[in-house]
């Protein structure tokens, strides 16, 4: 930032002595500020950039619970795409709870195997 040297009579000591101060101009902290601003929006775009991807994937996930409604603890989990056959297999855990992350787009089937 550039300062420019403004002159000014101290008012305590040598009356009539001129003093040469550096201080800034109002257009320094103009630019500056905008420097600034344009600084923080470039880099809020860029951590913004992965907030609007698209993600061609999906998430199938479920419980399974028996006819008396009491959840089914390590039961086989089998996600087929019909469309290319591709198997996918998945446990269920402690609550009865399965998941299969990042599936791409098909049709799909889901089957049980205890």
């Amino acid at each position: 930032m550039q300062a420019r040297l403004t002159k000014y009579q101290i008012a305590n000591g040598k009356r009539g002595e001129n003093v040469f101060s550096a201080v800034p101009s109002k257009r320094g902290f103009v630019v500056l500020a905008i420097a600034w601003a344009v600084a923080i929006a470039g880099m809020l775009s860029l951590g913004s950039a992965r907030l609007h991807a698209q993600i061609n994937a999906a998430t199938l996930n479920g419980t399974i619970t028996d006819s008396t409604g009491a959840v089914v603890v390590g039961a086989t989990v089998d996600v087929t795409n019909t469309g290319t056959a591709a198997i996918r297999t998945t446990t269920t855990n402690a609550m009865g709870f399965w998941v299969v992350p990042s599936l791409p787009p098909g049709p799909y089937t889901v089957t049980l195997r205890r």
